[in-house]
């Protein structure tokens, strides 16, 4: 069983050592969980845009998303598939059924949450 150690008997040096390497950590942990939110965000823009153009028939004209602030005109060749951005330029074709597995993005988002409500840093002084 690990024992501890008194605070009073480990040198300055050392304690401010420690702090530096869990404030680098803390920051990489923030970084990832940035990171997570924007994919979760990509996703749920897919999502959306999926199910806009689920409900439309074949030869219908679209305005098509590019980004978030780009859209260019279009025409729906097939309605049942859709094109979905899974980031960093990869791109998937799936059924418009397919595409309801998006509905895990609410999980992801909760667990965010969950990591953000529980692990907040203490402040050092």
């Amino acid at each position: 069983m690990a024992q501890g150690v008194p605070l009073g008997s480990i040198p300055l040096e050392q304690l401010r050592q420690i702090r530096e390497e869990l404030e680098r950590e803390t920051e990489v942990l923030q970084e990832n969980v940035r990171a997570l939110r924007g994919a979760q965000e990509r996703l749920l823009a897919s999502k959306l845009n999926a199910e806009s153009f689920g409900n439309e028939e074949a030869g219908t004209n679209a305005m098509v998303p590019l980004t978030a602030s780009l859209y260019v005109p279009g025409k729906i060749v097939n309605p049942s598939k859709v094109l979905v951005d899974l980031g960093t330029g990869y791109y998937a074709e799936v059924s418009h059924m397919v595409s309801r597995w998006f509905g895990r993005l609410e999980e992801a988002g909760t667990t965010l949450d969950t990591i953000n409500g529980t692990w907040e840093p203490a402040e050092v002084r």
